[in-house]
């Protein structure tokens, strides 16, 4: 599609991490780690940690500010538990970004669920796009409304355009 650079799925996982005290809630994000860094290149790994990520299918990489409120550092394994699908992630934090405002993720493999979850097989449900330039994003977004408009699961845009620090822009269906 014209004026797109790169596009990651990623879908919200909502699993139990420890119990279910407010202070152990934190967002989980399955995704594909080697399209999520071409995209989101403001979250700074040092290459080892971008490399080991993208190679281990039970990595993740999580928020500075998460994993310093959870005692985490790289290397360490964690467990969540499944809520929404049935499997616990017996995850390894390969590791940490900064991100411009405090967000306390958590990114894993979604190739993770997908092989314990058939059903989910080559489902998401967000896509992000990274466009070519700020003046593509309304083209873009346009383009992709109409492309899959008549699909079984059409778009609905969040109407959430924003700058990606270092990126020109994203956009998020």
């Amino acid at each position: 599609m014209p004026g797109v650079l790169h596009v990651v799925p990623y879908s919200w996982f909502g699993g139990k991490y420890k119990d279910e005290n407010p202070e152990n809630f934190f967002a989980q994000f399955g995704t594909d780690p080697t399209e999520f860094l071409k995209i989101y290149q403001d979250y700074k790994l040092t290459p080892e940690e971008a490399n080991n990520w993208v190679r281990d299918r039970a990595g993740a990489i999580a928020d500075e500010h998460l994993a310093k409120k959870a005692g985490w550092k790289v290397g360490d394994k964690i467990t969540i538990n499944g809520t929404i699908y049935p499997v616990n992630l017996e995850l390894t934090i390969r590791g940490l970004f900064k991100p411009a405002t405090i967000n306390d993720t958590l990114f894993f493999n979604s190739t993770y669920v997908e092989e314990a979850v058939p059903w989910f097989k080559g489902r998401a449900g967000t896509f992000v796009i990274l466009a070519d330039s700020p003046k593509s994003v309304s083209t873009v977004a346009s383009a992709v409304d109409d492309t899959f408009r008549n699909s079984p699961q059409p778009p609905r845009r969040r109407a959430k355009k924003h700058s990606c620090s270092d990126l020109s822009a994203c956009w998020a269906t």
